[in-house]
């Protein structure tokens, strides 16, 4: 893709602006094709992988814009719009930011400063902009030239970590008249994207996906089914990496007992986080992980959004992530200075369903959206109302109330107070079309939850290129296989083409085609263990003679004598055989009878795959 500046606009002043301010003097290939739509004033979305330069494809139309033009750029944490606006200052460019943290003064010099044609880029929340009348009357007033909105995969995210108002965004953006629009992510597949500009009202947007293929990450999913399998893993993964490791947990206990195991049983500097923990402790985290004293991270998704370390060199998925959106999110966070990096998905049935029943459960109901309601009516600030008791007051489980608040928080009736969900209030009554509209999102949005969760097992259980699949569910242009871009390409290139052509795929762990081969693989022929320490413990081949003992019984038959039985003299002279355990029934009266092995013997009957892994859950 050229990388010229010919079609963007007056070459001269582009190219000054991208030299002079941002010291380039060539375009990346997501910039090459991004920045043409957005200097002609097109709504965009933009879907290319992390450093590749998004943020130059707003910030240089901005700034190469004539004054008194604004871009008003929506980012969901303050430390990412801190260190933006920290860089672009440095840099010589006019731009500020209003958020939280900021004392009521400096917000309102920041306003004035625009107001007086004093900014390019002016950076705000979406909490602060959505939720906030004051802020965007004052902005209604400014030539507001274009929006932009970061990470907007936050649009479609569904669950405890949502950022509800990303939702309102396209009524905030209307009362600035109609702005062009531009859409970031890293990651975004062809469904999330039309559920993202449909989601900010502009459907006809045009879209820009350069791809995510990132040659340096490696992908491999390793089947897992215990929770010492997992821990295992992650060992190996941080000893066969040195450098930083992140592990994404499904729930907070996961987190917190793998960092305890790591720390406690093998010595390694790891902490945990989690959005349960005390914002200091989650600061302190933070730190320690960005200054190296905290070499390992486990943590829910709630950690990484803004964390812009380079050097880390292996990313693990404890368990299958919901969607692939989400595994590709966390796998960028890795190799970021260019290094070859490992994006590790650890695989179990048992995770499987769980997750698959978490998203099974019904959405809730209009009914459920009125008890919900009807418990919060009447509470205010001071009297606010825990999780539990409105579950309580409306009948409903704790998951149920809980999906239910999320719903009412994201269409304006009811809040958390103090932000962290532990206590609710209501803010308006509801009308009938609303708690109706909530319940058919909901039930659609648990629908697409699912499919996106179906990519996931296909992606985990296929036996083809795992890049390749990637760049199949995001529309991406396929990349070429090698041996080091993932572990199915790997297997291929250690056999050799030839092989692997005569040779039948291995079906995936915990996969039909798995359960077929055990079943249909004799007990004869599978391999049995030595007793003796004669052979150091190693597999004995049908006939029960190790490597070792093949060699001797082959001269002993050249010399014309017998082949003793396996395991030496000492096993022949053993007498009596040693009794055999019997075979015990697992289900009541009218239990299957068992089953004769090859040789006569009662067989056992076979554990389920990842039987007896569910306590580790919570």
């Amino acid at each position: 893709m050229s990388s010229s500046l010919q079609p963007y606009g007056p070459p001269d002043h582009v190219a000054s602006v991208l030299a002079s301010v941002f010291g380039h003097a060539r375009l990346t290939p997501v910039q090459a094709a991004a920045l043409p739509v957005v200097l002609a004033g097109h709504d965009a979305l933009v879907v290319a992988p992390t450093g590749g330069g998004k943020s130059l494809c707003y910030q240089l139309p901005a700034l190469a814009e004539p004054a008194p033009a604004l871009t008003v750029v929506v980012s969901p944490l303050v430390a990412v719009m801190t260190d933006q606006v920290a860089a672009l200052r440095a840099r010589g460019a006019p731009a500020a930011a209003v958020h939280a943290g900021q004392a009521a003064g400096e917000a309102r010099s920041v306003l004035h400063a625009a107001a007086r044609g004093q900014l390019r880029l002016l950076y705000v929340s979406p909490e602060r902009l959505v939720g906030s009348s004051d802020l965007r009357r004052a902005l209604a007033g400014l030539p507001i030239r274009r929006v932009v909105v970061d990470e907007a995969h936050c649009v479609v995210r569904w669950g405890r970590d949502f950022r509800p108002d990303y939702l309102g965004l396209a009524t905030a953006i209307a009362a600035f008249g109609r702005p062009q629009l531009v859409a970031v992510t890293a990651t975004a597949t062809r469904r999330e994207q039309s559920d993202i500009l449909h989601a900010l009202g502009r459907p006809g947007a045009r879209r820009v996906a350069v791809g995510f293929d990132r040659p340096e990450l490696y992908f491999a999913v390793s089947p897992a089914p215990t929770w010492d399998a997992k821990l295992r893993a992650v060992v190996g993964a941080a000893r066969r990496a040195p450098g930083p490791l992140l592990v994404y947990t499904a729930t907070r206990h996961e987190a917190e007992r793998l960092a305890r195991a790591l720390a406690r049983g093998f010595g390694l500097p790891a902490a945990c986080y989690h959005a349960g923990l005390a914002r200091p402790v989650r600061a302190a985290v933070q730190a320690g992980f960005m200054a190296d004293r905290v070499r390992v991270v486990a943590a829910t998704c709630a950690f990484g959004l803004g964390v812009d370390k380079a050097d880390v060199r292996a990313v693990v998925q404890w368990s299958p992530p919901p969607s692939l959106t989400d595994y590709l999110q966390a796998a960028g966070r890795a190799g970021r200075d260019g290094a070859p990096a490992l994006a590790l998905m650890l695989w179990s049935d048992d995770d499987r369903r769980w997750r698959q029943a978490a998203l099974a459960e019904p959405a809730p109901t209009m009914a459920d959206l009125g008890l919900a309601c009807l418990a919060l009516d009447g509470t205010a600030a001071p009297a606010a109302s825990t999780l539990e008791a409105v579950a309580q007051r409306a009948g409903l489980s704790p998951r149920r109330a809980r999906d239910a608040l999320g719903l009412l928080r994201r269409a304006g009736i009811a809040r958390p107070v103090g932000g962290d969900g532990g206590a609710w209030i209501a803010v308006r009554p509801p009308s009938a079309s609303e708690l109706a509209a909530l319940a058919e999102e909901a039930g659609d949005r648990r629908a697409a939850g699912l499919a996106d969760f179906g990519d996931v097992v296909r992606y985990a259980t296929g036996d083809g290129c795992r890049r390749a699949a990637l760049a199949a569910s995001f529309g991406a242009a396929q990349p070429l296989a090698r041996a080091d871009c993932c572990d199915a390409c790997g297997r291929v290139a250690s056999v050799g083409p030839a092989q692997a052509r005569r040779t039948r795929p291995r079906a995936r762990p915990g996969s039909a085609g798995d359960a077929r081969r055990r079943r249909a693989r004799p007990p004869a022929a599978r391999p049995r263990r030595a007793r003796s320490r004669g052979d150091g413990g190693r597999a004995r081949d049908a006939g029960g003679a190790g490597p070792c003992g093949v060699a001797r019984a082959a001269a002993r038959r050249a010399a014309g004598g017998a082949p003793r039985r396996a395991g030496g003299a000492r096993a022949a002279r053993r007498a009596p055989a040693r009794r055999r355990r019997p075979w015990r029934r697992s289900g009541a009266v009218g239990a299957d009878p068992p089953r004769a092995g090859a040789a006569g013997r009662v067989a056992r009957r076979p554990r389920p795959h990842g039987a007896g892994t569910a306590a580790h859950r919570n």
